[in-house]
């Protein structure tokens, strides 16, 4: 696309995203859209985790008057997600369940910006999330007892995270050859990676530490010298509060 002229180029990007049907003519003007339930979410989501980690907070600043790692790791695991929703309210905004054929290729590539933003810190608040719960862990299960094989296995589940979200940030941000590659269509030269075979990697990785996380508590509980119903009613609210 280098050798075409500006005047090409502002009538490429003011022309639309797709190829429409037979006998569809594009709708710039009104397009039929989800912008409205795509921000509801935004806002819903961010509302109540903001709600969520704020009773935290309090219950252990004002009530347990004792705070952790775990709740340090938490307030930022929060303060990136809300600039993940900021990312994704922009890219919402740009055209949200919008036909391509309806959404001009200049708002197509501003899309695609804001969600290849979104996509290279996804995984970072997930990583925080992830280590404060599993430093929760140590805190209610092995709070003095560093030679248990639970404190270790929490702390080095901490560190495969960290790893492993810090790499895949690393190759979203390069994944793509010129870099504006992976968010710009008008890019035609370069190559990318099979980012497809890295998300299905990527899944199972992540499943797989969600299910030792979700795990890893109930090996405690279900030792505890205390009636079913109590271990079944505590084994309940781990499930709940990991989910």
């Amino acid at each position: 696309m280098e050798s075409i002229t500006a005047e090409q180029l502002q009538s490429l990007l003011q022309g639309p995203a797709g190829v429409p049907p037979p006998g569809v003519e594009p709708n710039f003007v009104y397009p039929p859209n989800q912008r409205i339930s795509g921000q509801a979410a935004i806002l819903i989501c961010g509302i109540t985790a903001s709600i969520a980690l704020s009773m935290r907070i309090y219950t252990r600043v004002f009530v347990i008057r004792k705070t952790s790692m775990s709740d340090y790791s938490i307030i930022v695991a929060w303060g990136i997600y809300v600039s993940l929703c900021v990312i994704s309210w922009l890219g919402n905004d740009a055209g949200p369940g919008v036909d391509m054929w309806n959404l001009r290729l200049k708002d197509f590539r501003r899309m695609q910006y804001w969600f290849h933003a979104g996509s290279i810190i996804y995984g970072i608040p997930i990583f925080f999330i992830k280590a404060s719960i599993l430093l929760q862990i140590v805190d209610i299960f092995v709070p003095t007892r560093r030679n248990d094989p639970m404190f270790w296995t929490c702390h080095a589940l901490i560190w495969v995270n960290l790893v492993y979200y810090l790499i895949g940030s690393i190759l979203e941000i390069f994944a793509c050859r010129p870099l504006n590659k992976a968010w710009d269509p008008l890019i035609t030269h370069g190559s990318c990676m099979d980012m497809f075979l890295l998300n299905c990697i990527a899944s199972s990785v992540n499943a797989a530490s969600d299910m030792i996380i979700l795990v890893l508590p109930q090996t405690r509980i279900w030792r505890l010298q205390m009636p079913l119903r109590k271990k079944l009613a505590a084994s309940t609210v781990f499930l709940f509060s990991i989910m």
